[in-house]
């Protein structure tokens, strides 16, 4: 990729330390920054993406 280019098929890029991101993309964003900095696990990032999040799929069924 070059420097300065972007690619709208992607929702968030990552050069090195630098991360960005399309506006529909936060958690996914959020998600890359916590992995970037070595604060998350499989578990947290599941949960985030509504998987294993009880809640959250409790509410979808309700729908």
């Amino acid at each position: 990729m070059n420097v300065g280019s972007i690619d709208p098929d992607k929702p968030i890029v990552r050069s090195q330390h630098i991360l960005t991101a399309q506006g529909h993309a936060f958690i996914e964003f959020g998600i890359e920054l916590s992995k970037m900095m070595q604060l998350t696990n499989e578990e947290t990032i599941d949960f985030y993406r509504g998987k294993k999040n009880h809640y959250m799929e409790y509410s979808l069924k309700s729908l």
